[in-house]
């Protein structure tokens, strides 16, 4: 299959990485918008392992493994990325 990668510019000034039509980057947000919010997804899911999945620029942050909504603490953080991690490779 050929993976089609494009950066989208919206006329407002927010960009979009996009592979095959579906937000993804993983080397940074997958959305930024122009007011400075900023968007992880992975396959079109929020997901980020080592920060917040969704930035927003009053201070708000969420975190996210493979679109899941978590609780963060800095005490378990790397326990439920491990966790997360050895779902996705149970899955496939």
């Amino acid at each position: 299959m050929i993976k089609l990668t494009e950066i989208i510019l919206d006329l407002d000034g927010s960009k979009s990485w996009c592979v095959n039509g579906i937000l993804h980057r993983e080397d940074g947000p997958a959305k930024e918008h122009a007011n400075g919010n900023r968007l992880w997804l992975i396959n079109g899911m929020f997901h980020r392992e080592d920060g917040p999945a969704i930035e927003h620029t009053n201070g708000e942050k969420s975190w996210y493994l493979n679109d899941r909504k978590i609780e963060y603490d800095p005490e378990t953080w790397d326990q439920k990325v491990n966790e997360s991690r050895i779902r996705n490779i149970m899955s496939e």
